[in-house]
């Protein structure tokens, strides 16, 4: 049975590869190359389950193909080809150890079975058991030499145990077998790099790109040479490849790290950093790394170690013979390692496994992790794992005495490899710190390596630990470990070279001095670089300058906050009053309730409702908790009233529950009972003043434009506990709202007062007065965000606070970089799927091909529709709902809950129902849109602007046909930069998403556009003075209004507002503009222009962005 998923199983995702073997190639007879000897055995039921299950395998469906093997598995269990489909799914399921057993009892019966070869050696590479990949995958090359992927296979397998020569030859012979291999060519490409040949490499490298030149990994190959120059034409369609809208997001990341080098290497720093902060954000997305559980891991590794020096085994010299460098990626551990072998006494090894190897095996041999019997581990034990190691890397000690094992990451284990080797030396390769973290930033790692390397605070956070740790190994094992200075080696060759000889116990060698004509593989990213003399102006981060500041702050040690703005004293909060139904639970009880109740929010109804009816079976009979988890779930679906019912009962036997009546109001709301919803809040809120009831009850009050009643219930919020910080940053909202801007700075600081780390107060205190805080409020910001132990979510609300305030005072290049830090740091949460998006919107827009029949044309008269995709419509909503007879409605979730609503009630999604929908159906749903908006503002003429409206604006035209729509208009560039700036959108932290999404909402409003004519007004939000009045005047008739004097003198309030405290919000100026950052968002600048959409989102406004 031919089936791809086993034709290269050793495959990296690192390549993009190929399997076919030549048309035409001759097959060895002991093969069972069709599908009727590969089913040999089997009955016609099971070879038909068989097949399925092939076929499920080949589209990715591993559920459907495990379960139409164990169907076959039922009648022959022992059939080899039965075993090894088992192993493939257990193999792409991520489960190698699991795929082990199948496969060598599939082997024991068709020991030649080049598949199975194929797919054992795939999965003992995997378990990192290199040595008898290669043996097997050598076999099966053996056993069918025909085969490109099994010579390719063997190929990198032989590249991981730093046997080049072979490996190369291995590459070739699967070039020559399969021309179009391209994982073949770029293997052979870094093969070439490797061993010296940088011309040969290059070459390869770009006759790969001449073959594929949308290979984003060819590129990066070339690039990553760093001593080869592109031409213009190579940087042209460098720049088109990255730009281009088929790349998938890995792919656009690759590209993103060649062509940031690339600009880098024309001194083009603003783009360079700009593309290379785009690649990091892609990459981290996807990152799986935790700094805190990493510094518990170093801090676990030093107790283990305890205070003194592990007992030595009974041999001190074992190890005399091996050089442990260690070090952090790009700190000169390769040049290290280059003088070293060029030495005639010593053999460069590379990067080495054995060591990590030899841990591993003794960790898997005790059941224990590594620090578990580190402490327990006698003499003998070290001796008998030393030996193992010395062993395993015999090889590379059989032409030269002694060797180098030069892998970076040793240094977590290298108080191990002293102790199990006595006789050997750790050299420890430091840079300076800025060039460090730099040269990681800039540097696309293998997948899984170093993947730290995508955000400066990770990589700042590593560069600590990594100093911690080697310390402690140089406190530990005196005399064993010298710290070597890159600087100091380029700037004094000759002296550190003679003195790291002489800490390796050999004579001085002037080759050397030399070491860049020493003919040796190099497996590293600078391979090609030290095949040249040292150079001593190696510094890069240098041309970055103030660009680079965010993390030169990153890497400074903590300093003292003197002299800071507000006082680090942290006023103690009293504890929340205990909630007794939940006290006098078990403590597991409690946590499988909290589980519960995120569920409801985050996971699907049948699981959270599975979840509520396991806690309320463990909890005691008559428990209220489960009733009111019941009715969120309800609540949850739509299903208000019994909602409603439950939590009516359970206020019956507990009347004075303030989470209850609070709930209660939740349910209320979202039902759109409002009165009954604002009487319930504000009995939870009398009963508990520090509830969340307080945030609800306000946020209802200005809903109704009670802002009196909000601030009432914020005072007396504050007046029974000063401390309540959601209180008051709320009120310090409702005053800046009404232009009192001295007023709301004053809380946000007693806020930072109560609690100097307050990430929201920050974040406000930022975007209200940025440019009016002090160097020493920006220090005190930045000590804030060093604080260790920060939630990542208030880590990315400093850093964005760090950027708003650095680009009010007139620092573009720092305030660009914090800002992406932030959305790097938020994009690995993000769940935004933009080819879902893009796909929703082109179902919209065929749903809406033919606008829906209008029934009655005044029904929504009074409703002004804002269309903000740029969310930059605040200001001007404001200076609308001026007019006293215009609601503010500002970003209400009405329309997308009734679009939501409808969905549910008909089981299809909306663009499907659209179809179905009679004017019946439109003005049912028009008139609960009324209803609940009339309950909610208060008034007969009210503003919504939901940022769904971009894609719901054909519903809600045919909802509402007597609504009226202002669209506001901005550059593309100028509202991409805003949304990227504010944050917050799942969509906005990456440029390639965020491009995307303009993308989408551009075309659905060229629609809306075409089928409104007259109803649809567009403003143009680049407009300022008189003209900027003009509009805003033409705006208000549109919306039906007799004068647009309160408007406009509104608008003239907020603007001397905003001059006098230096404010840098949306409306009547722009967020600060796109073009004081030039080159910085040239990467968003070309997505948007290679989407084709400047043009179509500008309208009439000028579409050119500045430079």
């Amino acid at each position: 049975m031919a089936h791809s998923a086993s034709d290269e199983a050793a495959v990296t995702a690192e390549h993009e590869t190929t399997g076919a073997t030549p048309a035409g190639a001759p097959a060895r007879a002991r093969q069972r190359a069709d599908a009727a000897s590969r089913l040999h055995g089997l009955s016609a039921i099971g070879a038909r389950y068989l097949q399925h299950a092939a076929r499920e395998l080949d589209q990715g469906r591993l559920d459907d193909a495990a379960r139409a093997l164990q169907a076959v598995a039922a009648l022959a269990p022992q059939h080899p080809e039965v075993l090894r489909l088992q192993a493939v799914v257990a193999w792409r399921r991520g489960q190698p150890a699991q795929a082990l057993p199948p496969l060598q009892r599939a082997l024991a019966q068709w020991p030649d079975d080049a598949h199975i070869l194929g797919n054992l050696g795939g999965v003992l590479s995997a378990l990192g058991d290199a040595d008898n990949a290669v043996r097997v995958f050598a076999r099966a090359a053996e056993v069918a030499p025909a085969h490109a992927g099994n010579w390719f296979n063997l190929g990198l397998a032989l590249e991981s145990l730093a046997r080049h020569d072979e490996a190369g030859a291995a590459l070739r012979r699967a070039l020559e077998l399969a021309p179009d291999h391209l994982g073949a060519r770029l293997a052979c490409a870094a093969n070439l790099a490797a061993l010296g040949d940088i011309e040969g490499a290059a070459a390869a490298w770009r006759a790969a790109i001449a073959v594929a030149p949308g290979s984003a990994q060819a590129w990066l190959g070339l690039v990553d040479l760093k001593t080869t120059r592109l031409s213009d034409d190579e940087m042209a369609a460098l720049e088109a490849l990255y730009t281009s809208t088929a790349l998938d997001e890995d792919a656009r990341a690759t590209a993103g790290f060649a062509f940031g080098k690339a600009l880098e290497d024309r001194a083009r720093f603003d783009e360079a950093l700009a593309v290379l902060h785009a690649a990091n954000a892609a990459r981290r997305k996807h990152a799986r790394w935790d700094a805190r559980a990493f510094l518990r891991g170093v801090d676990a590794i030093i107790d283990a170690f305890g205070r003194g020096e592990p007992a030595a085994p009974s041999e001190p010299d074992d190890g005399g013979d091996v050089v442990f460098v260690v070090g952090m990626p790009r700190s000169g551990t390769t040049l290290v390692e280059q003088i070293l072998g060029a030495h005639p006494g010593i053999e460069g090894a590379s990067e080495l496994p054995d060591l990590d190897a030899v841990i591993r095996e003794e960790s898997q041999r005790r059941g224990q992790p590594f620090v578990a019997w580190v402490p327990l581990a006698t003499p003998e034990d070290w001796q008998r794992l030393g030996r193992r190691y010395l062993e395993r890397t015999r090889r590379w000690r059989a032409h030269r005495p002694r060797h180098v094992d030069k892998m970076p990451d040793n240094w977590l284990v290298a108080g191990a490899a002293l102790a199990m080797l006595p006789g050997a030396r750790v050299v420890d390769c430091r840079r300076d710190a800025l060039e460090t973290a730099w040269s990681c930033y800039k540097q696309r790692f293998a997948n899984g390596r170093h993947p730290y390397a995508y955000d400066f605070a990770d990589i700042a956070a590593q560069l600590r630990d990594h100093d911690r740790l080697m310390r402690h190994w140089e406190a530990r094992f005196e005399g064993r470990v010298r710290l070597q200075s890159y600087e100091a080696l380029v700037s004094d060759p000759e002296s550190e070279v003679r003195a790291l000889l002489a800490f390796c116990a050999l004579p001085f060698d002037p080759a050397c001095l030399d070491f860049h004509k020493a003919q040796r593989a190099v497996r590293s990213a600078s391979a090609a670089q030290v095949r040249r003399p040292i150079e001593r102006d190696t510094a890069r981060a240098k041309d970055y300058g103030d660009r680079l500041a965010a993390l030169q702050r990153l890497l400074r040690p903590d300093e003292s906050a003197a002299g800071a703005p507000v006082p680090i004293v942290r006023v103690p909060a009293p504890a929340a009053p205990a909630r007794e139904r939940l006290a006098m639970l078990p403590a597991q009880l409690r946590r499988a309730l909290e589980q519960a109740e995120s569920m409801v929010h985050e996971a699907s109804a049948d699981a959270s409702a599975a979840a509520i009816d396991a806690v309320s079976r463990a909890c005691p009979p008559g428990h209220i908790e489960p009733l009111r988890l019941r009715a969120m779930w309800e609540a949850a679906q739509g299903r208000f009233a019994p909602a409603t019912t439950l939590l009516a009962a359970a206020i019956e036997r507990e009347r004075d529950d303030a989470l209850l009546h609070n709930t209660l109001g939740v349910v209320r709301a979202a039902a759109g009972e409002l009165e009954a919803a604002r009487a319930s809040f504000a009995r939870a809120f009398e009963l508990d003043p520090r509830s969340a009831a307080c945030a609800n009850l306000a946020q209802m009050q200005l809903d109704a434009r009670d802002n009196q009643g909000a601030r009432h219930t914020y005072e007396a919020a504050l007046a029974h506990a000063p401390d309540l910080l959601p209180a008051r940053r709320g009120l310090a909202s409702l005053l800046r709202d009404e232009g009192d801007a001295a007023g709301a700075a004053s809380h946000l600081r007693t806020c930072l007062a109560q609690d100097p780390v307050d990430a929201q107060a920050w974040a406000a205190l930022a975007e209200l007065c940025g440019g009016a805080l002090s160097a020493q409020d920006l220090d005190f910001l930045f000590a804030a965000l060093r604080r260790p132990g920060l939630a990542e979510d208030s880590q990315v609300l400093l850093t964005r606070a760090c950027g708003r305030v650095l680009e009010a005072r007139a620092r573009p290049r720092e305030a660009f970089a914090m800002i992406a830090a932030a959305n790097a740091a938020a994009v690995r949460d993000s769940r935004w799927d933009a080819t879902r998006h893009a796909r929703s919107c082109a179902e919209i827009e065929q749903a809406f091909a033919h606008p829906p029949a209008a029934d009655d044309a005044r029904r929504g008269e009074g409703v002004v529709f804002i269309v903000d995709v740029a969310r930059l419509g605040a200001g001007f909503e404001r200076d609308l709902a001026a007019h006293p007879d215009v609601a503010r409605g500002g970003e209400r979730p009405l329309l997308a809950e009734l679009v939501a609503e409808e969905s549910r009630m008909r089981g299809m999604p909306f663009p499907q129902w659209v179809a179905h929908a009679t004017p019946a159906d439109w003005r049912r749903l028009g008139e609960r849109y009324l209803e609940r908006a009339r309950a909610q503002s208060g008034a007969q003429r009210w503003t919504d602007r939901s940022p769904t409206l971009p894609r719901l604006l054909g519903a809600a035209a045919a909802m509402l046909p007597g609504a009226r729509v202002i669209e506001l208009r901005c550059d593309p560039l100028q509202g991409c930069w805003a949304l990227y700036r504010h944050g917050g959108s799942p969509f906005a932290s990456d440029i390639a998403c965020l491009a995307g999404y303009w993308r989408d909402c551009t075309r659905l409003l060229g629609l809306w556009r075409e089928q409104l004519g007259s109803r649809l007004l567009a403003f143009d939000d680049t407009l300022d003075g008189a003209a900027r009045v003009a509009a805003l005047r033409d705006a208000a008739t549109h919306a039906g209004l007799s004068s647009a004097d309160a408007c406009v003198a509104a608008a003239a309030a907020r603007h001397g507002m905003e001059a006098a405290i230096d404010m840098r919000e949306a409306g009547l100026r722009q967020t600060p503009a796109a073009g004081d950052l030039g080159a910085l968002l040239e990467p968003l600048r070309m997505l948007l222009a290679s989407a084709r959409v400047e043009a179509k989102a500008a309208g009439d406004v000028a579409a050119s962005a500045p430079a």
